[in-house]
């Protein structure tokens, strides 16, 4: 789909220049090497299997979302609400972890990630999970849209799916499908934390944000009726709106 996006994650191609002086220096004068040793060319230089960066050097051109590490990448991740504290922004991630300029902490979930055409444009984009919190309090959670750029850049949001409302809900589930519906399962454990209750909900990219088009749209209070039913227009169940990808190894 059309790069557009700051993870949320980049690359360019090294090129090294040959010619100039050559090596004056006299076979006797070099150090002894060691037997069967090999000295690497600069082209040889340790190149992350994930990243696609030399140590030290320029990157090179990912291949495409499915082989971007999205845990060690830069991402462009907004606030999750207008009440949430932790602003997000161009976010450096180690190991799936980030740290915001309000020190807040960001983790993309490990092997969570999945692959989707979601715009209708050519290629694919990565839903995944994001949790995020002041480290002396409960996390919210999240679904988020990324768009990966061709060139070299940060990766992009396109938008949260859906986010959970407060501390006591999590994201249980994700698939994507090929029609370009994306299915979340939510847990709640405001009722119970030993049973929690649990929602499927489905969205689809609407141009300019993530919207509803099935399943319930909130949790009822605790001990309440039940939440609302599906919106008009849901998915159906058939073969279209069955995942078309695997998860992130």
């Amino acid at each position: 789909a059309a790069a557009s996006l700051v993870l949320v994650v980049g690359a360019g191609v090294a090129l090294t220049s040959l010619g100039g002086n050559a090596d004056q220096t006299k076979p006797a004068d070099r150090p002894p090497r060691a037997a069967g040793s090999v000295s690497p060319s600069p082209s040889d230089a340790p190149r992350s299997p994930t990243t696609g960066k030399k140590d030290g050097g320029a990157t090179s051109k990912p291949r495409g979302p499915r082989q971007l590490d999205l845990r060690n990448a830069t991402v462009q991740v907004p606030p999750m609400s207008t009440r949430d504290s932790c602003p997000g922004g161009e976010l450096d991630f180690d190991d799936g972890s980030a740290t915001d300029s309000a020190g807040c902490l960001w983790r993309i979930a490990a092997g969570g990630a999945r692959y989707a055409n979601l715009d209708g444009a050519s290629g694919e984009e990565i839903v995944t999970t994001l949790d995020a919190g002041e480290p002396s309090t409960e996390f919210t959670s999240g679904v988020i849209g990324l768009r990966v750029p061709d060139g070299p850049g940060t990766v992009q949001a396109m938008g949260y799916v859906v986010t959970g409302e407060n501390s006591a809900q999590f994201i249980d589930s994700i698939s994507a499908g090929r029609n370009g519906v994306i299915t979340v399962g939510i847990g709640d454990i405001s009722d119970d934390p030993e049973e929690p209750r649990r929602q499927d909900r489905s969205y689809r990219w609407s141009g300019s944000g993530f919207t509803q088009v099935g399943g319930p749209t909130a949790f009822p209070e605790p001990g309440g009726e039940p939440s609302d039913p599906a919106p008009s227009g849901s998915p159906s169940t058939g073969p279209d709106n069955q995942p078309d990808n695997e998860p992130e190894n």
